[in-house]
């Protein structure tokens, strides 16, 4: 199945809620990848009061080159960071 990468965008919109609820039908079609910081995920899962299972998440980080791994498995998330010489703390 073909990979995508998905930016959630400004998270004040209603960007998160759209992934949660279409990420079943997506899975279907792709291995989609959301670029979003788990702790945010999290926090937009409980005010919507919805869950988000067997999903790929990215989260950037800071690096001296262009890495992209696997960090954890965490209840029903895969977690990943993808590394890149931004130059930012």
């Amino acid at each position: 199945m073909k990979k995508l990468a998905i930016s959630i965008g400004d998270i004040n919109s209603i960007g998160l809620e759209i992934l949660v609820r279409s990420h079943e039908e997506l899975s279907k079609i792709c291995t989609p990848f959301y670029f979003i910081h788990e702790n945010l995920l999290d926090k937009a899962s409980k005010l919507l009061n919805l869950k988000l299972f067997n999903a790929k998440i990215v989260a950037f980080k800071d690096g001296k080159d262009y890495e992209f791994n696997f960090i954890k498995k965490e209840n029903s998330l895969e977690i990943y960071s993808f590394c890149l010489p931004l130059g930012f703390k």
